[in-house]
């Protein structure tokens, strides 16, 4: 397994767009710049079949309801630690 990281919400979208092949994508809510609830409407938008997995301290009520509408699946919302 290759793994690539990025460190903001710009970066993930920037690498992805250079990479349009990864198979998934693993996203923290908390990023700095655009975060990460933006980053993932983002990528459903542009890469409407590339499986996103959500990791957050703050996956929950709304936001879990909004990554739902937006496509991601509940059992891939991970609550954190």
């Amino acid at each position: 397994v290759n793994v690539l990281s990025a460190e903001s919400g710009e970066q993930a979208l920037s690498l992805i767009e250079d990479r349009p092949a990864l198979t998934a994508a693993l996203l923290d809510l908390q990023l700095p710049g655009i975060d990460g609830l933006e980053t993932c409407l983002r990528l459903r938008e542009a890469y409407p079949n590339l499986p996103v997995v959500v990791c957050s301290a703050h996956v929950e009520g709304p936001v879990r309801q909004r990554l739902q509408a937006m496509g991601v699946p509940e059992h891939c919302q991970l609550r954190k630690p």
